[in-house]
């Protein structure tokens, strides 16, 4: 099954990637043109301007990916019940995910670890899932329970 998701995401994967990278490339194509035929300015001018509105536009979609980033990021935050710690049932077991993408262990009201923790993103997963180090690898954010962390695994 794993292969089957591999070989269903990968060209998805890098036909995004390649996008990204014609686009980059384009965008540097147009300044060096500009560059090059600076002496004339009929030539220069219109894709000089081109490129900065272009890079303009690639800086504002960058920026609103970062604010977007950050929403999303704030769904996650809070407590979640820990069923298993180290492999111990553990009755008074919470994980708190912090905003700078780390978490804490508590146990009866006291920290015994931390970690980091990421927001998972998969073309073949719906959205609305962590991952933590040294957990499972899938977290759901809406059942708010997180069945084991091994804090000696690495």
């Amino acid at each position: 099954m794993y292969i089957v998701n591999i070989l269903q995401v990968g060209p998805a994967i890098a036909i995004a990637f390649l996008i990204k990278l014609g686009w980059y490339i384009f965008l540097l194509g147009l300044l060096i043109f500009a560059v090059v035929n600076r002496k004339n300015r009929r030539k220069a001018t219109a894709p000089f301007i081109l490129f900065i509105c272009l890079f303009a536009f690639t800086l504002y979609l960058f920026i609103n990916s970062k604010k977007e980033a950050k929403l999303a990021m704030q769904k996650f935050l809070g407590d979640y019940k820990l069923e298993q710690l180290d492999g111990i049932k553990c009755d008074s077991c919470k994980v708190t995910l912090q905003n700078n993408y780390t978490y804490i262990i508590i146990e009866k009201r006291k920290i015994v670890g931390t970690g980091n923790w990421e927001i998972g993103e998969a073309m073949d997963i719906p959205p609305g899932w962590f991952k933590l180090d040294n957990g499972p690898g899938i977290v759901w954010e809406f059942e708010r329970f997180i069945s084991s962390i091994n804090r000696r695994s690495k």
